[in-house]
């Protein structure tokens, strides 16, 4: 499937930092797929709290939704089971 590049979608340098901040994560310019980097499974539950508080800009959800998946990829459960998969599933729906 070919997406129009008018549709493209990147994280900001300024919602890292801000998340990066609010969150207490580590942040350099040079990280290199930082919502890879920074993604931690232990703290899906609070990453998934925040994304669902409207305190967000667009940018900032748009990242921490990134964090929040590769998050969920390296947890070593079944996804099925598991009812924070199925809330960010319906969010990126």
């Amino acid at each position: 499937m070919s997406i129009p590049e008018h549709l493209w979608r990147f994280s900001t340098t300024e919602a890292r930092e801000s998340l990066a901040l609010r969150l207490k994560l580590p942040y350099t310019p040079k990280m290199q797929d930082w919502e890879y980097e920074v993604s931690d499974s232990n703290r899906i539950s609070e990453f998934m709290h925040l994304y669902k508080s409207n305190e967000l800009t667009d940018d900032e959800s748009f990242s921490l939704m990134e964090i929040i998946v590769q998050s969920f990829a390296d947890l070593d459960e079944e996804l099925a089971d598991n009812p924070l998969w199925h809330q960010a599933l319906d969010i990126i729906s």
